[in-house]
């Protein structure tokens, strides 16, 4: 999908995309683990989207 933008000229290429000096942020001791459960509580409507670390 991406590359068909990029051919038709909708999207510019990555390397015209990214910054010249991009932020690369390093793991302070590990790489974390995937998965798990988020849990979060939701006090009314509007909260339903919001999460909250």
């Amino acid at each position: 999908m991406l590359t068909e933008r990029v051919r038709s000229g909708a999207l510019p290429p990555v390397s015209e995309r990214l910054p010249e000096n991009p932020v690369v942020i390093v793991p302070m001791e590990e790489i974390g683990t995937y998965g798990g459960t988020l849990r979060r509580a939701l006090r009314n409507r509007e909260h339903l989207w919001t999460l909250h670390w």
